[in-house]
């Protein structure tokens, strides 16, 4: 999330929608969950999108969010 989350600190705002065409693994995502952004990702390939979704839910449940 690191040096993610300090980009999307700087570029946006609190609330504001961060888009990804290429989401991947979804680190765009942890940044902003942890940084107060909402996030819209596409990512085309079934299973990255299954793991991602599993990364995500780990990591919100992690810091109760």
């Amino acid at each position: 999330v690191g040096w993610m989350a300090g980009w999307i600190e700087r570029w946006t705002e609190p609330g504001d929608l961060v888009v990804d065409l290429y989401a991947g693994l979804a680190p765009l995502a942890r940044a902003c969950l942890a940084t107060g952004r909402r996030y819209l990702g596409a990512e085309i390939d079934p299973e990255r999108h299954r793991e991602a979704s599993m990364r995500l839910a780990r990591f919100a449940g992690e810091r109760g969010l």
